[in-house]
């Protein structure tokens, strides 16, 4: 084993596994092949100088029997040089197995929450009925991934013909920036301020999640006029899908102001991970039971 291990051949091969293994974790691109052609040129030359001194070659003809080069297309080009551009590049699938085990997740978590909480929807549905005109789900056009326009769905909250009424109200506006927000808003019925502290309203949206025009945590989907007033900085909340919950709902909710939310959107995106999602959907839980921040 000592004397395998003295040969250079043995640890050239040695050292280039380890930079291998070394430089795949940190680029994510397998390097093995040009490592390898590389040591084995080194190694070559080494071989061949021990010949030359036993033969008594000069070291000009050492190098330049090393050196040799061959002729494609016209150019010059070195062995190592053209065996190292034709050397295949593997990417590991990382961004894709990311993504993979977040819509694994989301399908499992939102099914298991569809169903559990279909009994509270049409209880809702028949209270709306009995308390106030108007249909069961209030649908609005926003905003989503790269800005393309979706139907959203929720629980109406509010009297019908509400945004009508918005023009009148901007003045009282507590949110700042493009996003409108009342802590007493006129417009929301007595049962919709109670499915608002909750959350109720949002649960149609758990569907929209397994139709994949939405996701469980990120975002939340902006109206098209609001988006219209984004800044460059702000639209890169749609760089991502929108979601039902995120890390400025746990964060204090309608307490937070525009930019805040903007800020832990952004934080979020560019600090994406399976175990942040989890953090922020089990925040999520006392979030909405004790009503944190709630209007």
């Amino acid at each position: 084993m000592r004397r395998n291990l003295e040969r250079p051949e043995t640890l050239v091969a040695i050292l280039n596994d380890v930079f291998s293994i070394l430089a795949t974790i940190h680029t994510g691109v397998s390097t093995e092949a040009p490592l390898r052609l590389v040591a084995r040129n080194v190694y070559d030359k080494r071989k061949l100088t021990f010949s030359s001194r036993r033969n008594g070659w000069s070291s000009e003809h050492k190098l330049a029997t090393s050196a040799r080069f061959r002729t494609r297309s016209g150019h010059r080009t070195s062995r190592v040089e053209a065996s190292c551009s034709q050397a295949p590049r593997r990417r590991f699938p990382s961004a894709r197995l990311f993504s993979l085990s977040k819509r694994a997740i989301e399908v499992l978590v939102c099914s298991t929450l569809a169903v559990l909480t279909l009994p509270i929807l049409l209880f809702v549905a028949l209270a709306m009925k009995l308390t106030s005109r108007g249909s069961v789900l209030h649908k609005q056009t926003r905003c989503g991934l790269d800005g393309n326009t979706f139907t959203f769905y929720k629980i109406r909250s509010m009297v019908s013909g509400a945004e009508q009424q918005q023009d009148g109200l901007r003045h009282l506006n507590e949110a700042g920036g493009p996003l409108f927000k009342m802590f007493n808003d006129p417009r929301v019925t007595r049962l919709g301020r109670a499915l608002r502290r909750t959350s109720i309203d949002e649960l149609p949206q758990l569907l929209q999640v397994l139709r994949g025009e939405m996701s469980l945590v990120g975002p939340r989907p902006p109206l098209p006029k609001e988006v219209a007033r984004y800044t460059p900085h702000q639209f890169r909340r749609l760089s991502v899908k929108p979601g039902i919950t995120g890390l400025w709902q746990v964060s204090g909710r309608s307490t937070l102001g525009f930019d805040e939310c903007v800020e832990f959107d952004l934080h979020y995106i560019d600090n994406w991970s399976i175990w942040l999602d989890m953090k922020i959907i089990v925040k999520t839980i006392p979030a909405v039971l004790f009503q944190r921040g709630a209007w």
